[in-house]
């Protein structure tokens, strides 16, 4: 069985001494722990996009909340006291009239759920175009509550009880008055967590984690482009943390933020004060906000603790009317509000008496030394674990982690798959194995094998391109595109052959680029072919749609009668040239003669 690998944010934490933070904390003696069943609870939760708008007569749109992710856990409810869900809406929204409805993956424990990674292809949003167009929204979820009398088993000191994650491919606001998109948001990320955290004396904290990835923001097409220096490697993170006596909450990596406009760099100082961004346009006006870092404390009292912020930046964009009484459009985009709570019971959860002993060295049982496999990931099985413990395998330089996160079963077997790729030639490999108190075994003796070449030859399946829509039409000349494909593979967009933009799918197989350069106006045919990382193409997936005619035409030429004639023809016939199909209309003193079409040849 090939194992999922480890929840990103698992890994982020071990790491979190190193990140920067800023913390509100306070110490105490700790307390012995609360025998199970015990009364502890906790959430966190966040949107990606949270928007209204008025736009130039259309419906208004107030405070959607696109792309929501929730972990939530509560030892006192009756049932289903463990929740992961990731969803395209935070809730039910009313736009225009029509309800739209909330597409969404939810998992609920006990008994554990772990349903498979999905992509929630924003069909249910269709009715939200007219003022905004949602990319593919990628969707985890995991949840995972034994009893009210026992704890998860414990990876290293952590056991992980809900995990909701959502990425949003985009999200773009339509144009208005020439001005271009109003508002759009990149590529992003929100993943939640809630855990117990074993410390060491008996007993487990509760800790619930919210954290956020946000791509570039633009306003007005292109003009103002706001990067909120955040990424997979360091995202902003709040961290709400309680051991039964004392709450506290965290700050991890607070974002660097940065407004441009042409050559001009504005910094957004992360304390809630707002900044007014000169786009050059009277017509305009631009404030972005970004939280106050100081503000990020903890709320609640004693052993709880909780945050709430609002948002991580605020961009708001009015657009004045040139004529008093005429629509106008007005912006107001909240980029990632987020919440987290925790609340443990005196001296946190005691998920399991202190052990010290460690378990005996599993075995590995397959490949057998000396054997020959093509698999470059292949499953690695053993026997003699302690049961519950989880299987960590090494690679040839005996540091390298290949798998992990398996629970032995309990008759003591257990398997495993890299999650990456081994490398061709001979590989040794040993395994320990760590019982739910951190205890590691001796290492297992060393099975040394071989990895043979087997060439890739199936081609990737046919990508789906999802924006633009067939048939759509847009007044941006560099136009996101967007759709699903293989996980890993590399699309490549194209038109007649040249190449427009490519993109690298992610681990949910959601991809996204904008051309390079501006296109011409008219229609256009894109063509979508996916590449795995053997070199092995897919069939073209294609979308024709229309880029907007918003560029004037060159003034007309008159040339008869010419300047200065005399003539005696009361209704002289005026001629001349200008753009081909287009219309001229003859005035005099703002009155107009005559008017007609230029033929194909500007006639």
């Amino acid at each position: 069985m090939k194992i999922r690998p480890p929840r990103s944010l698992v890994a982020c934490l071990t790491t979190l001494a190193l990140a920067p933070v800023l913390a509100v904390t306070t110490t105490s003696a700790p307390a012995s722990a609360a025998p199970l069943p015990a009364d502890y609870s906790a959430s966190a939760h966040g949107d990606l996009v949270g928007l209204s708008a008025t736009l130039l007569g259309l419906p208004s749109l107030a405070n959607a909340r696109i792309g929501h992710s929730l972990a939530d856990v509560d030892s006192t409810r009756a049932s289903g006291d463990v929740m992961a869900d990731a969803a395209n809406l935070d809730a039910s929204l009313l736009f225009g009239g029509v309800n739209v409805p909330v597409g969404r993956q939810r998992a609920t424990a006990a008994p554990k759920s772990d349903p498979a990674p999905d992509s929630l292809l924003g069909s249910s949003l269709d009715v939200l175009d007219p003022v905004v167009d949602v990319g593919v929204i990628g969707v985890d979820t995991y949840a995972d509550y034994t009893s009210d009398n026992a704890c998860p088993p414990a990876v290293g000191n952590e056991r992980v009880l809900s995990d909701s994650r959502t990425e949003l491919a985009g999200a773009t606001l339509v144009s208005a008055g020439g001005l271009g998109n109003l508002a759009s948001v990149g590529a992003s990320t929100f993943h939640s967590t809630t855990k117990l955290v074993d410390d060491g004396d008996g007993g487990s904290d509760v800790v619930s984690t919210t954290e956020a990835v946000l791509g570039d923001i633009r306003l007005l097409g292109n003009t103002v482009r706001v990067n909120v220096g955040s990424t997979p490697s360091t995202p902003v993170r709040v961290v709400a943390r309680s051991n039964g006596t004392t709450g506290t909450v965290q700050l991890v990596n607070p974002p660097t933020i940065t407004a441009t406009v042409g050559a001009t760099q504005t910094p957004i100082p992360l304390n809630g004060n707002a900044v007014t961004i000169a786009t050059g346009n009277p017509l305009v006006t631009v404030t972005l906000n970004a939280f106050n870092q100081n503000s990020v404390v903890n709320t609640g009292s004693g052993a709880a603790a909780s945050a709430d912020l609002q948002y991580l930046l605020r961009a708001r964009v009015n657009v004045l009317p040139v004529i008093p009484g005429t629509p106008v459009a007005n912006v107001d985009l909240n980029l990632a509000p987020l919440s987290v709570r925790a609340q443990a019971p005196a001296g946190g959860v005691e998920c399991s008496t202190p052990d010290a002993q460690a378990p005996g060295a599993p075995a590995i049982t397959d490949p057998s030394a000396g054997d020959e496999v093509t698999d470059r990931t292949p499953t690695i099985t053993g026997t003699g674990a302690e049961p519950g413990s989880t299987v960590t395998v090494y690679g040839t330089d005996d540091a390298t982690v290949l798998c992990t996160d398996v629970t032995v079963g309990a008759d003591g077997t257990w398997s495993c798959s890299p999650d990456d790729d081994l490398p061709l030639g001979s590989v040794t490999v040993r395994a320990t194995s760590t019982d739910a108190s951190g205890n590691e075994s001796p290492r297992s003796a060393p099975v040394t094998f071989t990895i043979v070449a087997s060439p890739d030859t199936e081609a990737p399946a046919t990508p789906v391109i999802l924006t633009p829509a067939q048939g759509g039409t847009t007044d941006d000349k560099t136009p996101t595109v967007s759709g699903t494909a293989e996980p890993g593979s590399t699309v490549t967009v194209s038109e007649n052959g040249t190449e427009v933009c490519t993109a690298q799918t992610n681990g949910l197989g959601v991809w996204s680029c904008t051309p390079a350069t501006d296109l011409a106006e008219g229609e256009h045919t894109f063509d979508a072919i996916a590449e795995d990382a053997a070199g092995n193409k897919s069939e073209a997936d294609s979308v024709t749609f229309t880029i907007n005619d918003t560029t004037a035409p060159n003034p007309p030429v008159i040339s008869s009668p010419a300047d200065g004639d005399a003539i005696d023809d009361t209704t002289p016939t005026v001629t001349g040239t200008a753009e081909p199909g287009s219309t001229v209309t003859v005035t005099e003193g703002g009155t107009t003669i005559c008017t007609t079409q230029a033929d194909g040849t500007g006639n």
